[in-house]
């Protein structure tokens, strides 16, 4: 564990960025390159490229990779040309993360063609990164109504001027950030919606905390922001990165094609989602079962978790021998732990909802939840729905939920939130410590099976368990809030567990025969 990312786990709450503290100067060593989007029109591209050539630091650690989908043209303005650079045209994938690959940078830089940033722009944000690799640093933008020449831009930079180009009256603040800065507290109180933030805004992040996608549709701003919030990076407003950039006027088939290429790779805002009953390449919840128990049981964990009311989530059965379960004729002889996997196999095997997989993810990523269910638990019909209510409610990283009737620290169901997971690995490993590590940064909050209809399924005979006959319409979620018990550092799971047992012991089995 390094000291940067002990700093980062043990000292950040949410987003709460107050403790970090870069120096307001500081030796840079971090190679930085600077990705420019958007570069289809090189009279864009031109006025962005003389501005980069003037940036103060280091010229050694800084390269310019412009992302483009066809080639560049050949002939361009003297004064547009970077000292370091290239061009990368998108393969398989998208653009930017093709560039983020080809810069092999350690910081990189994200800027639309066509702005225009301060000298200190690159400076500004990446000196966050040099503090720790979980920044992600947000520009502060000032929209013009029109760009100036790539021209224009090199002489004034030469001549320490470029505030000439833009006097104050002729620009304007970039209005949804500033909305969103103030509303919270500078994101200092984000939720989990605060890598809004970053929408149409320059940024700058960490390669360590991002996984390029090669999906064609990944890799708008917005989108690597996602990521790079469910990975648990923290977002942190940067007023000294200057940058200008021409205000655009509404586009309504740019949103249109905007919300349906992203809302199969976001799960939130939740609203991009409307349609219930579909299935998205990143759902809202992943669930994981261990599919080792007997099939019966499994099936009905499983069938439960699919008959919910909460439809945006996924289900990965793990199972260490899913290729022996599958082989092999319909009634050949095999181990009884063989035997009960084929049985679940054959259940899921066309389910689109359920992947048969061969070892725990760890984590839910890139989905914003990871819940866990243990094969002898059933969720009720609103259980999913009620958890990231909750989740989103209190700002909670971890929820746990033990089944109603518990006696003693039994296994439960446990809601986790991506992103603080994310943080929590980087430093402790699965076991107390990683839930400790969460409720220190994210908070941790016990919850009761009669409350959230979790139930234990061995109460009942195998004869006897039924799965759900079909998915419930959705229904308001109501939750007691006296009946919950909020968990942080100091609180013990002894206690927690007395509490959530003597209140609320009662009967599983009339909450199973009601299926």
């Amino acid at each position: 564990m390094s000291n940067r990312d002990s700093t980062t786990v043990h000292a950040i709450k949410r987003n709460d960025w107050s403790p970090l503290a870069p120096p307001p100067e500081f030796r840079p060593t971090l190679r930085v390159a600077v990705v420019v989007t958007g570069a289809a029109d090189r009279a864009r591209l031109d006025p962005t490229l003389a501005a980069l050539r003037h940036q103060s630091y280091p010229a050694d650690l800084l390269d310019v990779v412009v992302a483009r989908s066809t080639r560049p043209p050949v002939a361009g303005s003297a004064a547009a040309d970077p000292e370091r650079g290239a061009v990368v045209p998108a393969a398989a994938g998208n653009a930017f993360d093709a560039a983020v690959v080809a810069a092999g940078a350690e910081v990189i830089v994200r800027l639309d063609a066509g702005s225009v940033p301060d000298p200190e722009f690159v400076a500004a944000l990446a000196r966050w990164q040099h503090v720790t690799p979980d920044a992600v640093s947000i520009a502060s933008p000032r929209l013009v109504a029109a760009a100036p020449t790539a021209d224009e831009v090199a002489a004034h930079c030469a001549d320490g001027a470029l505030d000439g180009l833009f006097p104050a009256g002729a620009s304007t603040p970039h209005a949804p950030l500033v909305a969103r800065l103030e509303a919270s507290d500078q994101l200092r109180a984000a939720d989990h919606l605060g890598f809004l933030a970053a929408d149409g805004v320059p940024y700058a992040f960490h390669t360590d905390r991002y996984t390029p996608g090669a999906d064609p549709y990944q890799g708008v701003d917005i989108e690597v922001a996602y990521r790079l919030a469910q990975a648990g990076g923290v977002f942190v407003p940067e007023p000294r990165a200057r940058v200008w950039m021409v205000a655009g006027g509404p586009d309504g088939d740019a949103t249109r094609h905007r919300r349906a290429e992203l809302a199969d790779l976001m799960a939130y805002p939740r609203d991009n989602r409307p349609a219930a009953g579909r299935a998205w390449s990143v759902p809202l919840v992943t669930a994981v079962v261990a599919a080792d128990g007997p099939y019966e049981l499994v099936r009905t964990c499983v069938d439960r978790l699919l008959g919910n009311d909460e439809t945006d989530l996924r289900v990965l059965l793990v199972g260490d021998r899913w290729s022996a379960a599958g082989g092999g004729a319909r009634g050949s002889a095999a181990g009884g732990g063989d035997r009960e996997l084929r049985l679940i196999a054959a259940e899921y095997r066309s389910e689109p909802r359920v992947r048969l997989v061969d070892a725990d993810p760890g984590t839910g990523y890139p989905s914003p939840y990871l819940l866990r269910v243990p094969h002898h638990l059933g969720v009720g019909a609103t259980t999913v729905r009620a958890l990231v209510t909750t989740a989103e409610r209190w700002q909670v990283g971890l929820i746990r939920v033990l089944p109603a009737g518990a006696a003693g620290a039994v296994p439960g169901v446990e809601l986790w939130r991506t992103d603080a997971l994310s943080r929590a690995l980087r430093t402790e490993r699965p076991g107390p410590q990683l839930a400790s590590a969460v409720a220190r940064s994210h908070g941790h909050r016990w919850e009761t099976g009669s409350e959230y209809d979790v139930v234990d399924l061995t109460a009942v005979p195998a004869p006897q368990l039924r799965s759900p006959a079909r998915v419930p319409a959705a229904a308001p979620v109501q939750r007691r809030s006296r009946e919950t018990v909020q968990v942080g550092g100091a609180r013990s799971l002894a206690k927690a567990t007395v509490f959530v047992t003597r209140r609320y012991a009662r009967a599983a089995r009339r909450r199973i025969a009601r299926g």
